[in-house]
C-alpha cells in the first residue's frame, strides 16, 4: 500500500523496478513487513532502453509473482525463437522437443504491473519519490537507509537492507562494494515501431551475424486482438461495451478495425475487475490503441482528411465506451 514511511521495517528495497518489486513481493509472501523506495512519484515510470524479451527460464517467477495472466490479458506476446547463425538456423522442432516460451511485453506494460502487484500487499509500504543519499549504520552493521522526499530528510530502519537501484547505484556505492568497469566497445540502437510485417508471426527472431547481431521481438504494442480471445459482440461479454459502436472506420478500399483494441480493453477490465485505478488506466491505453490502429492504417498512401476522420470516429468510441463505467473512469483524457 502507499503510504508514509514507518518507524522498522524488516526489509527495505531501494529501487521499484523489475528486481526490487519482484522481491518485495517474494518477502511480503513471506509475511514481512517491507519498504519498497523509489525515486521517481509517478507509478508509471518504466524503463525505456530495454530488449522487452524475458527469457523461458523467467516464467516461473512470473506465476510465483501472480503476474502471468495479468500481463497475457494485457497483450504480452508467448514466444519462441528462431536465430540465423553462420552454421545455419536453429529453430524449435516438433512439439515435443521445443523448449518452453519466452514472452516478450514492453517495460511500460510490465513496470506499473509490478509496482501495482507489491503495492497491493498490505504490508508492503511504496514510498514513491523518496531519493536515497546513503546507508544508516548502527554498531558497524548496515541498519536502513536516509535521503529526501519533496525536499524533506527521511529515514527508513530495517534488519535487511536491499539495493535494487540498478546502474550506478547509491547503496553499492554507499557499502562501498567492489565494482569491476570494462570496455566491451559495442553499440546498440532500439527502436519500438508498429506496423511492420512480422515474417515469423509471434517468433521472436534472432540474426547472429558475427561481429553484428539483430532482433525482431514482437510486442504487446501490435493492436491485434489478444490469442485464444474471442470477439464476438453478440455474446455480449462482461465488460466490452465497444458494441455501443461500430467496430469500424470504413473507407474505400480499407477499414480501420478497431476490434483488437476492443478486445485488450474488455480483458483489462476481467484482468482488474473491481480496480477502480486500473480501470483509468485501462481506459486510458484503450484510447491510445484507437488512435494507433489510425496512424498505421491511414500512413504512407493516405490523405490527412481521412486519418484525422478516422481519430475523430476513435475518440467518440472511446467516449461511449467509458461513458458506460462513469464511477470507474477518472474524466476524460484530453484530445
Amino acid at each position: 500500500m502507499t503510504s508514509k514511511a514507518r518507524e522498522k521495517y524488516d526489509v527495505v528495497i531501494v529501487g521499484a523496478s523489475i528486481a526490487g518489486c519482484a522481491a518485495a513481493i517474494m518477502y511480503a509472501q513471506q509475511g514481512l513487513r517491507i519498504a519498497l523506495l523509489d525515486a521517481r512519484s509517478d507509478i508509471r515510470a518504466h524503463k525505456v532502453l530495454c530488449t522487452h524479451h524475458l527469457q523461458p527460464c523467467g516464467a516461473p517467477i512470473l506465476q510465483r509473482l501472480g503476474a502471468t495472466e495479468k500481463l497475457l490479458a494485457l497483450g504480452m506476446v508467448e514466444t519462441v525463437p528462431t536465430f540465423w547463425t553462420p552454421w545455419g538456423v536453429i529453430t524449435p522442432d516438433a512439439a515435443e522437443n521445443s523448449p518452453p516460451p519466452g514472452f516478450n511485453v514492453r517495460r511500460e506494460t510490465l513496470d506499473p504491473l509490478l509496482r501495482q502487484l507489491a503495492n497491493d500487499y498490505p504490508n508492503v509500504d511504496l514510498l514513491l519519490g523518496y531519493r536515497v543519499s546513503g546507508l544508516l549504520t548502527e554498531n558497524g552493521t548496515t541498519a536502513g537507509v536516509y535521503g529526501t522526499e519533496q525536499g524533506s530528510v527521511f529515514t527508513v530502519e530495517a534488519r535487511l537492507t536491499i539495493g535494487a537501484d540498478g546502474k550506478d547505484s547509491t547503496v553499492a556505492r554507499s557499502a562501498r562494494c567492489d565494482s569491476v568497469t570494462a570496455s566491451n566497445g559495442r553499440f546498440s540502437y532500439f527502436a519500438q515501431l508498429s506496423g511492420l510485417e512480422r515474417p515469423g508471426g509471434e517468433t521472436s527472431l534472432s540474426w547472429f551475424m558475427d561481429p553484428d547481431v539483430a532482433y525482431l521481438l514482437p510486442n504487446d504494442g501490435g493492436i491485434s486482438v489478444p490469442a485464444n480471445y474471442i470477439y464476438d459482440p453478440d455474446l455480449g461479454s462482461l465488460h466490452d461495451y465497444c458494441t455501443s459502436s461500430p467496430d469500424q472506420f470504413p473507407s474505400p478500399g480499407t477499414n480501420a478495425d478497431f476490434s483488437g483494441g476492443c478486445a485488450r480493453h474488455d480483458m483489462c477490465y476481467e484482468a482488474n475487475e473491481g480496480n477502480s485505478a486500473a480501470y483509468v488506466e485501462c481506459n486510458r491505453q484503450f484510447k491510445d490503441d484507437l488512435l494507433t490502429v489510425c496512424d498505421n492504417v491511414y500512413s504512407r498512401g493516405w490523405s490527412v482528411v481521412t486519418r484525422n476522420a478516422c481519430k475523430t470516429t476513435a475518440r467518440s468510441y472511446y467516449e461511449v465506451v467509458v461513458l458506460r463505467h462513469p464511477s470507474e473512469w477518472g474524466g476524460h483524457l484530453n484530445n
